[in-house]
């Protein structure tokens, strides 16, 4: 958590001062930008530097992030009736689109809890080979039930 501390630097009370101005401008011309979504990455980056993987809900967390940077990244864009930048747009020019890692993750994962089967080729091959086998012991079992001579009682 980041403490807040008085500026006593007058250069960067204006720079702040003229930030906070050009926020208000914006939000008066485009209004606000929704941040829903966001999760916080460190705790999956801590994971991650220590060995272990993401799961399904993680990565899809990571494309609820990725969603909303490319949303803000667009509200920052000049609109039609703006042409100029202000203080605010090298944060905005800062973020990174990730626009094929957002839609690969998507496409791989399917929901919480299932990955598509074009994942990976290993996973399509494993899923093909499991249907494959599946079929061949409901072929066995049909042609077991159709060789042996059903004996029905009646009462």
């Amino acid at each position: 958590m980041r403490l807040l501390n008085p500026i006593s630097d007058i250069d960067k009370i204006r720079v702040r001062q003229k930030e906070t101005g050009d926020a208000l401008q914006r939000l008066f011309k485009k209004g606000d930008v929704s941040f829903s979504g966001i999760h916080d990455p460190y705790i999956y980056k801590k994971r991650l530097e220590i060995g272990s993987s993401m799961n399904t809900a993680e990565l899809l967390s990571v494309v609820s992030l990725l969603t909303v940077a490319s949303r803000i990244k667009k509200y920052g864009e000049p609109g039609r009736t703006e042409t100029k930048a202000d203080s605010l747009t090298h944060y905005f020019n800062e973020l990174d689109d990730i626009e094929t890692l957002r839609n690969e993750i998507s496409r791989c994962i399917v929901s919480e809890d299932e990955i598509a089967s074009d994942a990976s080729p290993a996973l399509r091959a494993i899923r093909r080979q499991i249907g494959l086998m599946g079929d061949r012991i409901h072929s066995k079992m049909t042609e077991l039930l159709n060789s042996q001579k059903i004996i029905c009682l009646t009462p």
